[in-house]
């Protein structure tokens, strides 16, 4: 068992934009990108109340000198990607 707490923040935020996305291709991402979060955070007893597994989801409107729209980020405390793994992360 893993002690996993997911906090997203941003969704009630009144000041994001609307966006048009493919949803399909947004939710696939989205999946991927969380599913590999917790396949990876360091594995922790359910009852680890101190040491949790913590997954971010932090949704933020663009600022210049991005283009208008918004910008989902995804920070966990697990491991991270190896250094020679970063150019395969986005193919």
């Amino acid at each position: 068992d893993r002690n996993i707490q997911l906090e997203v923040y941003g969704l009630d935020n009144d000041d994001l934009p609307g966006v048009t996305v493919c949803s399909k291709g947004l939710q696939e991402a989205f999946s991927n990108v969380l599913d590999n979060a917790i396949k990876y955070v360091p594995l922790k007893h359910k009852n680890d109340i101190q040491h949790p597994c913590i997954i971010q989801a932090v949704i933020t409107r663009n600022t210049k000198p991005l283009a208008p729209g918004i910008t989902i980020f995804i920070r966990d405390n697990g491991p991270g990607i190896p250094k020679e793994e970063h150019d395969a992360v986005f193919q």
